[in-house]
């Protein structure tokens, strides 16, 4: 969320919703407010939060930002990944044997 390019995403994600006179529910969050006790008025905020979310592309940029975090995550840290997914196959492999009642 410290990242500029989800900085940009967000403004313009609360540019769209602005001009239905809605607010974001918090700092950083990519929700609108809503109110408490008016489900009817919840759902059309909702929906044009949705469309907003939509008609810009938001969720798809998000994960696309992410993406890059996990794939440099995984690259820096490939060995230790591997290690894990050995320990956790190795742990799941005796589980499977105790229930088989080797």
């Amino acid at each position: 969320m410290g990242n500029s390019e989800w900085r940009a995403i967000r403004e313009k994600w609360v540019a769209c919703i602005g001009q239905q006179h809605l607010k974001p529910y918090s700092g950083d969050s990519l929700g609108p407010e809503l109110p408490q006790d008016d489900l009817e008025a919840q759902m059309k905020i909702a929906l044009v939060d949705v469309e907003c979310k939509i008609s810009l592309g938001t969720v798809q940029q998000l994960a696309d930002i992410e993406s890059r975090y996990q794939a440099a995550y995984i690259e820096a840290n490939q060995a230790a990944l591997n290690e894990a997914r050995k320990k956790a196959r190795d742990v799941l492999a005796k589980a499977e044997r105790i229930i088989a009642g080797e």
